[in-house]
């Protein structure tokens, strides 16, 4: 029994650095990269990440974030039609890792309007 506790308690840290993380970068976006717009996430620390104001199709996307900003992502219409223009990303690491990407973007971002 005191086995299956400690695996819940360490399953409850983990969503919450989780949960920590993605209110991180939801209000990253919001204040600092308001032209990338960030879905709610329903109980995951996947983010789908709304990019159509960038005026990129899917392939140059994917391009400019893994080579220019260093940030690898899954292109939205990996998952079907509805996905073009949006971008899925997780935010299931180091919150030092995930706030670097996000410079790196918003960096990239601010020189290409």
């Amino acid at each position: 029994m005191r086995n299956l506790q400690f695996f819940g308690n360490v399953n409850n840290q983990i969503c919450n650095c989780q949960n920590i993380n993605v209110d991180f970068a939801r209000r990253y976006f919001q204040e600092r990269i308001p032209r990338i717009k960030v879905t709610n996430p329903e109980g995951t620390y996947l983010l789908w990440l709304d990019c159509r104001e960038l005026g990129l199709d899917h392939v140059a996307l994917k391009e400019w974030m893994l080579k220019k900003a260093k940030v690898a992502i899954v292109p939205g219409s990996e998952f079907g039609k509805n996905g073009e223009g949006f971008i899925r990303c997780s935010f299931a690491t180091d919150y030092r890792l995930i706030e670097k990407a996000l410079e790196r973007m918003e960096k990239f971002l601010a020189k290409h309007k």
